[in-house]
């Protein structure tokens, strides 16, 4: 028994003092160094922030980077303006003296770009960095409402979203055919840092602006489970929605993370003013954490089988001694 203790005990340090060699970056940095983390990326309209694209960038001219932003975060210091993990096609693409990563083949014109590198090696992979901002959206989506917050359509023109936060946190749950239903509305935050509004559903904006330049920051729209989202209205809030297609006529006033954007409207950069609490959700063990537990469980039955046989050889023993 003192054996298959040590084995637990061992492996469990060991795993405390494990870490990989790149620990990916905090939910936090992500957002809010970001205007676009998507998987294939094809845009007419203008892209303030800088941007992660995972899969293939390819369309007409659009402008990236309109104010010159790039990532700053130390854990971020291998990304530029642009960064394409597949292949870039297409263009021309205004870039400002920007630094363009291309993963894949580069055939695309990248016009006032600082340097463009083809074939680069990216610190993280796009899956896991995905992988991460997923298990967040998927957390956000299992949380219940909080105190008395919610939604109250009280006309065609006027609606208010209520929040009564927790922590600072507050956190909202409607479906998308509500939220199709709301027009020019305010926000009551209650001195909350943040608000989620998890949306269940396919989105498509109706006819109000969601551009209240006094929320955006301070807004995440999780919209979980769409496939499909339309933003024909100028909208405002960092916007999660992992599986989803979005296309825009009009602009997003905040950080999109999709799976493909296909934009007509602008995206602006106007990130959470305070994203830290997303660091601590949807946090799952670390693979090598996972393998030390699996060890030590396997050395507890290694040593436990050694001690039922080693008791069965001490009775036959002691039986062929004394009988």
């Amino acid at each position: 028994m003192k054996m298959s203790r040590a084995w637990l005990i061992a492996a469990l340090l060991a795993a405390g003092a494990t870490r990989p060699a790149a620990a990916l970056p905090l939910t936090s940095d992500l957002l809010t160094n970001f205007n676009a983390i998507v998987t294939n990326f094809s845009s007419q309209s203008d892209t303030v922030g800088a941007v992660m694209i995972g899969g293939n960038l390819s369309g007409p001219s659009t402008t990236f980077d309109t104010q010159g932003y790039q990532p700053t975060a130390s854990s971020l210091s291998g990304y530029g303006g642009v960064n394409i993990y597949g292949n870039a096609s297409g263009g021309p693409y205004n870039v400002n003296n920007l630094t363009v990563h291309v993963g894949g083949s580069q055939n695309a014109t990248f016009s006032g770009a600082s340097k463009v590198t083809s074939n680069y090696a990216f610190p993280y992979s796009y899956s896991s960095i995905a992988g991460q901002l997923t298990q967040v959206s998927s957390a956000l989506s299992k949380m219940e409402t909080t105190g008395s917050s919610g939604l109250a359509i009280i006309s065609q023109n006027s609606s208010i979203f209520t929040a009564q936060p927790v922590n600072g946190v507050a956190v909202i749950n409607i479906t998308a055919a509500q939220l199709e239903q709301v027009s020019n509305p305010t926000f009551d935050l209650n001195g909350a840092k943040l608000l989620v509004v998890n949306v269940d559903g396919n989105f498509s904006t109706g006819s109000g602006n969601f551009n209240d330049s006094n929320y955006a920051s301070d807004i995440l729209w999780n919209f979980y489970d769409a496939t499909s989202l339309n933003f024909g209205v100028e909208f405002g809030g960092t916007v999660l929605a992992p599986n989803a297609t979005v296309s825009s006529s009009s602009p997003i006033d905040g950080t999109l993370f999709a799976a493909s954007f296909q934009g007509n409207g602008e995206l602006h950069f106007k990130t959470l003013t305070d994203a830290s609490y997303l660091n601590s959700v949807g946090s799952v063990p670390e693979a090598s954490t996972w393998t030390m537990l699996l060890l030590g469980f396997a050395g507890l039955g290694l040593a436990s089988c050694r001690r039922i046989k080693s008791e069965r050889r001490s009775g036959v023993d002691a039986k062929a001694q004394f009988g």
